[in-house]
């Protein structure tokens, strides 16, 4: 799982030690992928050559995936001439009239073609904000383009499209994130429990958009110590704020503070006698 994550997320030296070291070669893509790099390579330093190559290459198997690749890298063509000033301008009318006219279904690009010849009449300055189009300018798009071409890869093989590792990951997140994990921040803000991966900061981003877990049957757990509570060894106690913990939790807080127990959600502080027992049907 890790290799091919690896692969995809373009990091082909770890993936490539690890396979070896793991002795995965043979169950890994690794071919596929490390193929796939030198057109990465050459789109990271701003070329369109091998790609274009890869495309005529495969251009029967794009079709059959509606794949727009051949047609974004000619785009791309096109923008960095008009970005080059009056001098490209017209080079670039004269590359996009002898390429995009050979694109098959040339008319589903109508729209994109529109807007990116509109360039032409926009007054380019290095470095401005206010363009409408400086998505289409921005260098971002070459690492688009890698990403665009990485997915192409993966649909043409029939890969499935999230890798195992990120499917296992997520699954792994929603068996375990509940409410809890995302607290009303005006009533309980920085409170996180240190022992559940959901409330990491790196994993909390990804196990936003995933659904809660289904619990079936509850099991009251202490927010301070992550123990179960219980009738025997473990009872709930409710302070004075209403919040509740473990017996065990404020009897270790208060011999530490001479009788003195304070809340981690509100920072109020507390007799332990004044903490009541709670009773759970």
């Amino acid at each position: 799982m890790l290799v091919e994550y690896c692969f995809r997320c373009g990091y082909y030296d770890s993936a490539t030690m690890l396979a070896k070291k793991t002795d995965v070669e043979e169950l890994s893509n690794m071919d596929l992928f490390l193929a796939a790099r030198d057109i990465e390579v050459s789109l990271a330093r701003r070329e369109t050559e091998m790609a274009l190559a890869w495309c005529n290459e495969n251009r029967s198997r794009l079709k059959k995936q509606n794949s727009f690749f051949e047609f974004y890298l000619r785009q791309q063509e096109v923008i960095e001439l008009i970005k080059k000033g009056r001098n490209g301008c017209m080079d670039a009318i004269l590359h996009a009239r002898k390429h995009f006219p050979a694109l098959e279904d040339f008319k589903q690009y109508e729209k994109d073609i529109q807007k990116t010849m509109t360039l032409l009449a926009v007054h380019y300055r290095e470095g401005q904000s206010d363009n409408p189009y400086q998505e289409l300018l921005s260098d971002t798009r070459w690492h688009w383009l890698i990403e665009e071409f990485r997915r192409e890869i993966v649909k043409m093989y029939q890969l499935s499209p999230e890798s195992v590792f990120g499917v296992t990951l997520q699954a792994g997140l929603s068996a375990l994130k509940t409410p809890a994990c995302f607290p009303d921040p005006e009533q309980t803000a920085g409170v996180k429990n240190k022992d559940c991966p959901v409330c990491q900061d790196n994993l909390h981003v990804i196990a936003e958009c995933l659904p809660f877990a289904h619990c079936s049957q509850s099991r009251l757990v202490c927010f301070i110590t992550g123990e179960p509570l219980n009738e025997s060894t473990n009872r709930p106690m409710m302070l004075p704020n209403g919040y509740v913990y473990g017996e065990k939790a404020l009897a270790q807080m208060a011999g530490d503070n001479d009788g003195t127990v304070t809340c981690p959600r509100t920072q109020n502080s507390y007799k332990l006698s004044d903490a009541q027992r709670v009773f759970v049907l």
